[in-house]
């Protein structure tokens, strides 16, 4: 493995209490491999990709980068480069100057071919003599990352990169990082509340919760087989429908039942579940039908054309290979 991080914990203490951000956390990314690592708001993940630069030392726990113990070494020894969700560009230096900057400090040799590779790579020549002022919002990221480029670390460390971009932007600049790492042929590690993103780039996407790893898998596998409860209602949009075991009459053991919006489908005849219509919301090429169920709230997924009327009576078709089951812990059973 390229990269690992085994056992980590850390702790901040507040005026009023401690705050425990990893709760040893293993996580291992291969050479070339894309991880990414997806979770909410406080779920640690700032925290573990800041250890592995180096910028947050652990309170346990080790950090290894191409099979050295890099724990306590300095961020500058860990051949690693950081692309942060601010950009950190210097604002009085042309474009061309702040990709330059690390090597230039380094007093690295071919500054000017290495500079003007990654550019080219990028983008963004024709921007080089610009400051970062006078180009889009697209084009700063993309300077950020040429600046990471040209170090040609071992590993990339990204910090939600793209949190700052509209809509548009994010999607050109997903498949721009997915290519960059591509060529570049390092060791990415990308940090991300959006599940889409994590979803749609990972090679495996590790999911954080409260400073533990819930699962670590490829994208459709984390999808298709959720380890548990909370992976489950994580990953996908709208989230995977939770309801009691009882309700499908699911073998012993299992104390909830999961199924996904788009795996279920209105019918007239021979619905599995009944229920009546609270809601339709129209995303445009679809249509979310809100249904209680016996006073179980769910989310079927259906076309515009399809959708019923509100206070309608719903009924539920789905196939039994389309359930998930779990048990009283939360976890998936088999």
């Amino acid at each position: 493995m390229t990269l690992r991080v085994t056992e980590a914990h850390k702790s901040y203490r507040s005026r009023t209490r401690n705050i425990v951000a990893l709760k040893g956390v293993d996580i291992a990314a291969a050479a070339e491999e894309l991880l990414v690592v997806v979770g909410p708001s406080g779920s640690g993940k700032s925290t573990l990709l800041r250890a592995v630069a180096g910028l947050e030392e652990l309170d346990s726990g080790t950090v290894e980068i191409a099979g050295r113990d890099v724990t306590h070494a300095a961020p500058g020894e860990r051949n690693v480069a950081m692309v942060f969700q601010e950009y950190a560009l210097y604002p009085h230096l042309s474009v061309f100057e702040n990709i330059a900057f690390g090597l230039r400090a380094r007093r690295a040799a071919g500054v000017e071919e290495a500079v003007r590779e990654a550019a080219d790579h990028l983008g963004l020549t024709d921007a080089l003599e610009r400051r970062p002022d006078e180009v889009s919002g697209g084009e700063r990221q993309r300077v950020a990352l040429a600046r990471a480029l040209v170090r040609r670390p071992v590993a990339f460390l990204m910090d939600e990169p793209l949190s700052n971009l509209d809509a548009e932007l994010r999607l050109r600049m997903r498949a721009e990082i997915r290519d960059l790492h591509r060529r570049a042929g390092a060791t990415t590690l990308y940090v991300t509340h959006d599940q889409i993103e994590a979803m749609t780039m990972g090679d495996r996407v590790a999911v954080l919760r409260d400073g533990t790893v819930e699962q670590v898998a490829p994208p459709g596998e984390l999808y298709e087989r959720p380890g548990n409860v909370f992976v489950a209602r994580f990953i996908g949009n709208p989230p995977m429908n939770i309801l009691p075991a009882g309700l499908l009459g699911a073998p012993d053991g299992t104390v909830t039942v999961g199924l996904r919006p788009e795996r279920m489908a209105l019918v007239r005849t021979n619905g599995r579940l009944h229920g009546r219509v609270v809601m339709v919301e129209g995303t445009g090429a679809d249509a979310l039908v809100h249904v209680d169920a016996g006073g179980h709230a769910l989310v079927v997924r259906t076309t515009p054309q399809d959708a019923p009327e509100k206070g309608s009576e719903a009924a539920v078709a789905f196939a039994d290979q389309d359930v998930h089951a779990f048990d009283s812990a939360g976890g998936r059973i088999e």
